[in-house]
């Protein structure tokens, strides 16, 4: 794991819940944020954001961040960079760097664990951690405060003003916030990223084993009836976590409007990464989405990678998928997807 992938860790973990260090960074953070917050609105600007937002969000460890590299590295869209990972207080301020060190960003395609190499590569921003309470669900603006939510659209308009196109973030917590984001930005899009829920599974096992201490501890993003399963087999809760949030996602699309979602399977998008860019355009549907890099620039994904896991819990887990999450459950997300062949 590279050094900057274990310093964004030792950032973000110290903005989490659920540890007095934890509470006591986020209170400290939080308490400076509205003086940063002012000098960055006397520099930038507080107006919202003049054009569709593009919201990243679908199941972890399902390509999200090499589609969210790719759009990055295609077309002339804004984002905040790794660098505010290190600066929450100051997304604008460090977005203004990091856009004035390197203006284009080239894609390398690589990362780790949603981390990009490169303090100027598109981040899932940790100032949303500011904003929004870890794990809870929003269903609308009514459950901010109306500084938080004055705080949130200014900086999403500050930081499309700053590189210059519209913005685009990934942050698979963003799951739990469709609804409220989809009322704060009214012209908002979505893309779902989706993956194979056999694959999604092994992934997220994985992750618990690296990241989290082992089998039996949660990793990554919790589904609305998270605590109906809290309790199951590790390879049951990673299967029903998987279909919980595409129920959730589901739900969204219906609540919202399906006019306003897309999804793209890992699958499709590494078979053909161009169609995807062309099917996007078409998706958004604007003047300001603008191609920047030819599709023959794209570093065509290799696909999953091997999988090392006990074949008897490989058994285990195939058993659980296919009884709480089989690949049919995909089809409940009713909208346009996007690269299908």
């Amino acid at each position: 794991m590279s050094t900057q992938t274990k310093a964004r860790g030792a950032v973000t973990r110290a903005l989490r819940e659920g540890t007095v260090a934890g509470d006591l960074a986020r209170a400290l953070v939080r308490g400076a944020r509205p003086v940063f917050a002012a000098l960055e609105e006397r520099c930038f600007g507080n107006a919202p954001p003049a054009l569709p937002p593009l919201f990243i969000v679908g199941l972890p460890r399902a390509g999200t961040t090499v589609v969210y590299q790719t759009i990055c590295h295609c077309f002339r869209v804004s984002f905040v960079p790794e660098l505010v990972q290190y600066a929450p207080i100051a997304p604008a301020f460090a977005t203004w760097v990091a856009h004035k060190a390197h203006p284009e960003y080239r894609s390398t395609f690589t990362s780790v664990y949603g981390s990009s190499p490169g303090l100027a590569s598109p981040s899932e921003g940790v100032m949303w951690n500011l904003w929004f309470d870890k794990d809870r669900g929003y269903e609308n603006t009514d459950e901010l405060s109306p500084a938080i939510a004055a705080a949130v659209v200014g900086t999403v308009g500050r930081v499309e003003r700053i590189g210059g196109g519209p913005f685009v973030n990934k942050n698979l917590r963003n799951d739990q916030r469709v609804r409220l984001l989809a009322e704060m930005f009214p012209n908002s899009r979505f893309l779902i990223v989706v993956r194979d829920p056999f694959a999604v599974a092994k992934s997220l096992l994985l992750g618990r084993a690296a990241l989290a201490g082992g089998f039996a501890e949660w990793f990554s993003i919790k589904p609305r009836d998270y605590e109906s399963f809290r309790a199951a087999a590790p390879t049951v809760q990673v299967a029903r976590q998987v279909s919980g949030l595409v129920r959730d996602l589901a739900d969204d699309i219906r609540t919202v409007g399906r006019d306003r979602f897309a999804v793209v399977a890992y699958e499709d998008f590494c078979r053909d990464p161009a169609r995807f860019t062309t099917d996007l355009e078409t998706f958004m549907a604007h003047d300001s989405f603008v191609r920047r890099a030819a599709a023959t620039d794209i570093a065509k994904p290799t696909g999953s990678r091997p999988v090392a896991l006990d074949a008897a819990i490989l058994d285990e887990l195939r058993r659980a998928v296919e009884m709480h999450a089989p690949a049919e459950c995909l089809d409940a997300l009713e909208c346009s997807w996007l690269g299908k062949t």
